[in-house]
């Protein structure tokens, strides 16, 4: 028993052999210490000595061949010196022996003049840092140095080494051209000049043109000089990429004036394509890049078209309230009688065109205005007539300013003021006749357009053109949209024309606006709550509510189709009121005094005719 509690002469020996070895191994830690090498640990491993911690002392790295080395102790720091007869791309890679690894590698690139490193032309990014890192970064033929390191030089590796590496292959761009863009320190879209130099490729009209992403950062551009008013067709397609590609238009003066992209072009091929009116003619430029400005792809192209037809729509510019087309060159007089129409031509040619027309009136206190928007599709076939019906829904928008809220036109800002009404409600009703819509904030919605009155624009009326689900080709209704509101006092009115939704275009299809206005022959009006839409269904206890204050007789006329029943409760309500039955025809939610119109059913939605 006691045998086994005595350590044996062998064990002893074991022990002491043990101790003499650490005491050597904490010897050379001590003089690691006095060094500067602190990498020693109870581990028993040590550092490799290099003398590479400064470009003088770098090591020579030739293209297409590899070095290796230790991160080791921490802080360490190794440098390469690097050289290229040729431009073009250069690649890097630096990568761990195994991924489990403490280490995250960085790397810096100096250009070298006249023996010294200047400026850093490429690195690797904080968050690619990790146990492999590798990009590709455009160079100039020339000397170069390069830092490799931990990321934040608190780690080391003393059993792992790296491999270091790089190529250099020329620019499968063949288009590329030196100094390519605008000169260095040019900030876009902050320029003041009307015209800024920038060293881009030339296209026609009708060209394609294809190139890379072939580095970090790399940027083409192009230019396009037009004659005229046009409307440019910009394609931009891309197989698979790890690239996000993304395109740029901008004006002589580097305004930008467009900008598509395609983020999930690894999911997904980009084709990005756009219509775009341009009224003024003289030089444009195209900006090709990533997204982020620091992925890239060798293999894979890009190709880009451009097409320019020329605008048919002679209102343009008129897509803002300030350049609003006039409908009449003098206010239009309300009498008796129906106005003549009057008539503009215009054309939705590009995704999300608005058009804005404006008038003026006198003597409509009350009057009455009816719109009508029709598609001018006579030259195409039934089948492309089909099609564009499937996807242009044509929309009309009576707009006015809302006295109470104020705005400021023309700064920055003012459009999105106007997003909000200084019009309190709790429901839909109380933004009846201003734009229908309550937003959670406890105020009606604006239409996010500053007038040029200073005030915000407030939505009247919207009617769009819907297709018929039992329409074909050969029993295709007229693409036409019809409206009528009441007008209350002499103002300033607009009317804002686009396809409802505005995602859809065509440049071909010329549409005609018409409108006339007449007083109004009820003058008991206005003697209700003016909604743009009342149905069977409806609430009225609103407009009751109004009728009984002013101890007027309520009538509402039910008709939706033919001989439509008058819901009990609402027939409950008028025979409570003394209501009689008068002819008549709700249009757009005011009662047309009596005059029998023909209704015309356009989407679902009663509309009046003439």
């Amino acid at each position: 028993m006691h045998a086994l509690t005595m350590p044996s002469l062998s064990q002893i020996i074991i022990c002491l052999a043990v101790f003499i070895l650490s005491s050597c191994d904490d010897s050379r830690s001590n003089s690691n210490l006095m060094t500067g090498e602190i990498d020693a640990s109870f581990d028993g491993l040590s550092c490799d000595f290099d003398q590479d911690n400064d470009y003088q002392s770098a090591r020579q790295l030739r293209v297409n061949q590899s070095a290796d080395g230790l991160i080791c102790p921490v802080g360490d720091v190794d440098w390469y010196q690097l050289s290229s007869e040729q431009s073009g791309i250069m690649t890097i890679e630096a990568k761990m022996e195994t991924p489990l690894s403490p280490l995250n590698l960085n790397y810096e690139l100096y250009r070298v003049q006249n023996g010294e490193t200047r400026d850093i032309v490429a690195q690797s990014l904080a968050m690619e840092a990790a146990t492999q890192v590798k990009a590709q970064h455009c160079i100039n033929q020339g000397s170069y140095a390069l830092r490799l390191s931990d990321l934040n030089g608190d780690a080391q590796d003393k059993q792992n080494y790296y491999e270091l590496s790089f190529k250099v292959a020329a620019d499968p761009d063949v288009g590329e051209i030196e100094a390519e863009g605008p000169a260095a320190g040019t900030v876009l879209e902050e320029s003041t000049s009307d015209q800024i130099d920038v060293n881009a490729r030339p296209l026609s009209n009708g060209e394609e043109s294809s190139g890379f992403i072939a580095c970090r950062g790399d940027q083409d551009w192009f230019q396009i000089e037009l004659s005229e008013r046009v409307v440019l067709n910009l394609k931009l397609s891309m197989p698979l990429t790890q690239v996000q590609p993304q395109l740029t238009l901008y004006r002589s003066d580097l305004e930008r004036i467009l900008t598509l992209n395609q983020p999930n072009a690894a999911m997904r091929e980009t084709q990005l394509e756009r219509d775009i009116s341009l009224t003024e003619p003289g030089v444009y430029f195209i900006h090709i890049e990533d997204m982020s400005g620091l992925r890239s792809d060798l293999e894979n192209a890009y190709t880009l078209s451009v097409n320019a037809e020329v605008d048919r729509d002679s209102n343009e510019p008129n897509s803002i309230p300030s350049l609003a087309t006039p409908l009449a060159m003098a206010a239009l007089e309300c009498g008796t009688d129906w106005s003549p129409w009057i008539e503009q031509q215009g054309v939705v040619g590009t995704l999300g065109d608005i058009d804005w027309f404006t008038f003026e009136t006198a003597g409509c206190q009350p009057g009455i205005l009816e719109v009508e928007l029709s598609l001018d599709d006579e030259a195409f076939t039934n089948a492309e007539s089909f099609q564009l019906q499937r996807s242009l829904e044509l929309s009309v928008n009576l707009v006015e300013a809302h006295e109470m809220s104020m705005c400021q036109h023309g700064e920055s800002g003012a459009d999105e003021s106007c997003r909000f009404l200084s019009k309190s409600c709790s429901n839909v009703w109380d933004c009846a006749g201003i734009s229908k819509v309550c937003l959670p904030e406890g105020v009606c919605a604006g239409s996010v357009s500053c007038l040029p009155s200073n005030r915000c624009a407030a939505s009247k009326i919207e009617r769009h053109y819907k297709l018929p689900e039992n329409a074909t080709e050969l029993a295709l209704p007229p693409h036409r949209v019809r409206l009528s509101a009441p007008l209350s006092g002499d103002k300033i009115r607009y009317l804002r024309v686009g396809d409802y939704g505005g995602n859809a275009a065509d440049p071909q299809a010329n549409y005609t606006l018409r409108i006339r206005i007449r007083r109004e022959p009820d003058q008991h009006e206005p003697s209700n709550i003016y909604t743009d839409e009342i149905r069977r269904g409806d609430r009225v206890t609103d407009h009751l509510r109004l009728a009984r204050n002013q101890n007027v007789v309520y009538v509402h006329d039910h008709s939706f189709g033919i001989n439509a029943p008058i819901p009990p409760e609402e027939k409950e309500a008028g025979e409570m009121m003394g209501g009689e039955s008068m002819a008549g025809e709700m249009m757009g939610g005011e009662m047309m005094g009596g005059e029998m119109m023909s209704g015309e059913m356009m989407g679902g939605e009663m509309m009046g005719g003439e």
